[in-house]
């Protein structure tokens, strides 16, 4: 129990002998800094040197084979630098994993987002082939304790606008359902199915945490910087924030913006609940924000059109192609 002490006592200092911006986590060190010459690159490289060379002197050394470069910038020609720890070039890398979220060089998270599914699917997989027999209450559990927290950790960094994403990641809650009533036919309604099982739509629950975290930020329960936002002054309008305007995808469906634009749909009586269990109660009940935005061409087969697929197939096998005449 005493050596993770002594180590963080080792390391504590580390952000006081540099002049780049430091985040230390465990035994990880993230190290970034805003680069916009060659100037700014060898400043950089010079707090690498000053962080190999607190290690020295606390008699530790860094693994240079683990660790990564990431530039994140959306110029065609940006500056070109490279850097290296103890003498050993850094690997620059598209994307790369901190705190157990990809992030990728153009800040998309199509990476993280395909990462975390087929982890799910894997969780899933494995649930079905031991829990086949079990009671529905027992798989929807295991399902939610097991599946849900790798599908929507930290999903106020990377929750997805694309309709893509979305519909990939509510397919994984769907073949849940699904599991959980051992009924994969193709006729049944996996909607009826969610339904019983009290699963709101992922989308819908990731808007409603984004919601609940831009309220305990801005009501001080969670430290978080606020600097850039702006309120509106208007008397009618109290409580609710001008909306960052931005060209770049990256930034205009990051968490402030897409957070504000949900913020100001909401009623006063709302925003101004005064817990946040108070807050969530009262947006589980809201009528003015639409949560559901998850959309697709198809949706749920009618029982009309059940019935004229189970002709179709009476009529004509699967697999035996139609008669030729003539």
């Amino acid at each position: 129990m005493l050596a993770p002490l002594l180590f963080l006592l080792y390391i504590n200092d580390l952000p006081s002998r540099v002049r780049s911006k430091v985040k230390l986590y465990a035994d990880d060190v993230l190290l970034y800094s805003y680069i916009k010459s060659e100037t700014d690159c060898q400043a950089l490289q010079e707090d690498l040197d000053a962080l190999a060379q607190c290690t020295r002197i606390w008699q530790m050394e860094f693994n240079p084979s683990k660790c990564e470069f990431l530039r994140i910038t959306n110029k065609k020609n940006p500056v070109v630098f490279n850097y290296c720890i103890e003498a050993v070039p850094i690997v620059q890398v598209a994307h790369t994993k901190y705190l157990d979220t990809t992030i990728s060089s153009n800040l998309s998270w199509n990476e993280h987002i395909q990462r975390i599914i087929n982890k799910a699917k894997q969780v899933n997989n494995f649930l079905y082939r031991n829990l086949r027999e079990y009671p529905t209450h027992i798989k929807c559990n295991c399902y939610k304790i097991m599946v849900c927290p790798i599908i929507e950790y930290a999903a106020s960094a990377w929750d997805s606008h694309t309709l893509l994403n979305i519909i990939k990641l509510e397919s994984i809650q769907r073949t849940a359902a699904r599991f959980c009533f051992n009924d994969f036919s193709r006729y049944s309604s996996v909607t009826n199915m969610l339904s019983s099982l009290n699963l709101p739509l992922l989308q819908a629950r990731r808007i409603q945490a984004n919601l609940s975290t831009f309220y305990k930020i801005i009501n001080g329960y969670l430290i978080v910087p606020t600097d850039d936002l702006t309120p509106k002054l208007s008397s009618l309008r109290s409580g609710y924030y001008h909306q960052p305007m931005t060209l770049i995808d990256a930034n205009k469906f990051s968490f402030f913006p897409s957070a504000i634009k949900l913020w100001n749909q909401l009623p006063a009586d709302v925003i101004n609940s005064s817990t946040p269990n108070e807050f969530c109660n009262n947006l589980r009940f809201c009528k003015y924000l639409h949560l559901y935005t998850y959309r697709t061409k198809t949706t749920e087969p009618t029982e009309q059109r059940i019935e004229e697929k189970k002709e179709e197939g009476l009529r004509q096998p699967r697999g035996v192609p139609p008669p030729v005449s003539g």
